[in-house]
């Protein structure tokens, strides 16, 4: 490209009009620029000296900062001035970028140039204030492309150079920078301003085109899912870093092959081959790093050749589904009430094992909080965060239980979804599966579950695929397991499995003393939520409490304390409010004073103590009788330990060997069983 020379004439007539501004004279009409002259005005009335030939650069370390912040900006200037000047290299004496505040962030010098522009030394203030009128300060104050040539600048430091600048602007048209291009006065050729202004619009479109892709970035990043942008053949164009994590990479991976990090195989064919949406569809994916069992969606991108490719890790679905949906644990610990020693060595048992993840087995009868222990277990447990799925045995159809527990596959039965189901153990992992009354289940799925706590795996009915699952398993029933072995109706080493550590929780009739603590506690709660005012219970009415022999346990006396405060709108709760089936119990039961027809006591009953006491010796004498004095048999069938047994029959003042003779008076042609 050859230059063009600038006429000496006009380059002097334009030196005396300069002059004429100094002086405050008006110019001739028709010679000087009009963005020239405000620019000479602006310049003469900011005090800039024609003979200044001073350069103020920026402290270092602020440079350094700048230079960092626009490191984009400079790193896409460079590509275009590699690009677009190689043709204007031999005549161009300094190619320059400025930010906003006219401080030079970027200067390109040739290595020919001897003697380059003084005014674009890296971190030069460029701004008319104080250099006067030149191409980057003049740029900027007139916000539009211009072209500075010779004389026409202010400082006599710059009339030997021509200067053809362009403002690069951001998405919303403010200026972000202004790009340079200075030449020596004889080399000026009026097509440089035109490359000046292509390069400066090409810059502001990389620049607005990285800021979309940081968007993009930023919102991929933000989306809870894994995302990858292929190609048809496999290449990563795009992947996020969720996508990473999943695929077991420390970061994003692009420009390789989706092959590098998985393994070729159908599903990845059919994948990259798709012409039609994928909706997620669950496979397992064996990649590199580490397989994963994932949900996976597939979008082909309208007119192109890529394809999205979005993966979610199945477990990691699965616990925001359980979560979404209420599964998990509420109670804890500080939510069981009762002081009885009784039920202080539950809770005692059930603290020292929640830590750990051994299976545990609840037993007890009916309402006796049985969902309340294993919450608490749940929750004081490594697993607390995770899920807490309950399954109730008994309310579940058995040709349904399986599929339940262990999900299944497409196929597995008539109107089986088409993506399969995963099943409660599945939805259980990384948590606790609360398996109640286990004694119903059938032996068919006995055999399942026995596989899954021996080896850790599941598998879906009508599936051959074994899923690894992390599950704490507690199970609770009201039946006697052991003699369920002993019928054949419990499989006798699930039995064992499932009795690693057996917590028994004590009926109400054997701790009434916390009948007191459980009936404050409902009917503060029932006053509150039924917008009663009732503040206390009649002390006949607690006593009336304590005597009954409540066979539906706490679940029974928290229903009987709803439905006191439901019918009394006084502060006190009184025997009025008792139920009529709970007054007809208590007399069949225990007519300690209770006069027939009467709704109040008409003599003092003796102590509750006494009273339980003898209701708990004459049951356990009875069980004791029952088995022929025989401590084990009677223990299973109290469901308590033997230990405990023994401890108790102390307290109550029970002689085995006396039980043993009458068992014997009864039964004289039997042998009387061994102890043990």
């Amino acid at each position: 490209m050859s230059s063009k020379p600038v006429h000496l004439s006009l380059q002097h007539t334009l030196a005396a009009q300069k002059q004429r501004v100094l002086r405050g004279e008006k110019t001739e009409p028709g010679i000087v620029r009009d963005f020239i002259l405000r620019s000479w005005e602006r310049s003469a009335q900011s005090g800039v000296s024609v003979d200044s030939t001073e350069c103020a650069v920026i402290d270092p370390g602020l440079l350094k900062h700048i230079r960092e912040h626009n490191r984009a900006l400079i790193q896409c200037t460079t590509e275009i001035f590699q690009h677009m000047f190689s043709d204007i290299k031999p005549f161009a004496s300094n190619m320059a970028l400025s930010n906003a505040d006219g401080i030079i962030i970027a200067s390109f010098v040739p290595q020919e140039e001897t003697a380059p522009m003084p005014e674009i030394t890296l971190g030069a203030l460029s701004r008319e204030n104080i250099i006067g009128t030149n191409g980057i300060g003049t740029c900027l104050a007139e916000n539009r492309p211009i072209e500075i040539i010779g004389m026409e600048h202010f400082r006599r430091l710059g009339e030997n150079w021509s200067c053809s600048d362009a403002p690069i602007l951001d998405e919303q048209k403010n200026l972000l920078a202004v790009l340079n291009v200075g030449q020596h006065r004889e080399h000026y050729h009026a097509h440089t301003f035109g490359m000046v202004k292509a390069a400066a619009y090409a810059i502001s479109e990389q620049m607005r085109l990285r800021a979309m892709l940081r968007r993009q970035h930023s919102i991929m990043e933000l989306l809870d899912d894994g995302i990858i942008v292929l190609t048809r053949n496999g290449s990563i164009r795009m992947m996020n870093s969720h996508a990473a994590r999943i695929m077991g990479l420390r970061a994003p991976a692009t420009d390789c092959g989706i092959t590098d990090y998985l393994q070729d195989s159908p599903l990845l064919h059919d994948i990259l081959n798709t012409s039609s949406p994928i909706q997620d569809k669950e496979a397992r994916f064996e990649f590199t790093a580490r397989p994963r069992a994932c949900l996976y969606s597939v979008l082909p991108i309208a007119g192109g050749d890529d394809i999205t490719l979005v993966l979610h890790e199945s477990q990691r679905m699965r616990k925001v589904a359980v979560q979404m949906t209420g599964n998990r644990a509420l109670y804890t610990f500080n939510d069981i009430i009762g002081h009885s020693s009784e039920l202080r060595q539950a809770v005692a048992e059930a603290r020292l094992v929640a830590p750990r993840p051994t299976t545990v087995l609840i037993l007890g009868e009916s309402g006796t909080g049985k969902e309340l222990f294993a919450q608490s277990i749940h929750n004081a447990g490594l697993c607390a965060s995770g899920p807490f799925i309950t399954v109730n045995c008994g309310a579940l159809p058995r040709t349904l239980l399986e599929s339940e527990l262990f999900g299944y596959e497409y196929g597995a039965f008539t109107g089986a979804s088409k993506s399969g189901k995963p099943g409660k153990f599945e939805l259980a992992s990384g948590g606790s599966i609360f398996l109640d009354e286990i004694g119903e289940m059938p032996l068919d799925a006995q055999v399942a579950l026995l596989r899954l706590l021996q080896n850790g795996e599941v598998t879906r009915v009508g599936g051959t695929v074994s899923r690894r699952v992390n599950v704490r398993v507690i199970a609770a029933t009201n039946r006697n397991l052991e003699q369920m072995v002993q019928d054949g109706t419990f499989r006798e080493d699930l039995f064992y499995r499932l009795n690693v550590y057996p917590i028994f929780i004590p009926p109400l009739r054997f701790r009434r003393e916390d009948i007191k603590l459980l009936a404050a506690y409902f009917l503060k709660t029932f006053s509150r939520n039924l917008k009663k005012n009732i503040r206390s219970i009649d002390d006949d009415v607690l006593h009336m409490l304590e005597c009954c022999h409540w066979p539906g346990n706490v679940r029974e006396l928290e229903n009987t304390m709803e439905r006191m405060v439901n019918i009394l709108n006084e502060e006190k709760l009184t025997m009025a409010s008792l139920p009529p089936s709970l007054l007809k119990s208590l007399k069949g039961s225990a007519p300690t004073g209770v006069r027939a027809g009467s709704s109040a006591p008409e003599a003092a009953p003796p102590p509750l103590s006494d009273y339980r006491n003898m209701q708990e010796a004459e049951h356990i004498r009875n069980i004791l009788l029952q088995h022929h004095g025989n401590v084990r048999r009677a223990a299973a069938a109290l469901e308590l330990s033997r230990p405990y047994l023994y401890q108790k029959m102390k307290q109550l003042g029970i002689n085995i060997a006396e039980l043993r003779e009458l068992s014997l008076s009864h039964s004289s042609a039997d042998a009387l069983p061994s102890r043990d």
